[in-house]
């Protein structure tokens, strides 16, 4: 099977990314990687991408667009 990137640009929503992460974290395919694209949203997201990408299985990457 071929490893897939998912792609996910956020700004300041990090309610709606925590809800997308945890339905990503129950997919049977796990064969996946995510990619955040942040455009500046400051700390607290930092903060909440930190914790939760030690918690999943699944490789996350942040790229900052301050």
């Amino acid at each position: 099977m071929q490893k897939l990137s998912l792609i996910i640009s956020v700004y300041n929503k990090v309610s709606e990314l925590r809800l997308i992460l945890t339905a990503l974290s129950i997919q049977t395919f796990r064969d996946f990687e995510v990619l955040i694209a942040d455009d500046g949203s400051g700390e607290n997201m930092n903060k909440f991408i930190t914790d939760f990408s030690k918690t999943t299985t699944y490789s996350i990457t942040q790229d900052n667009h301050d």
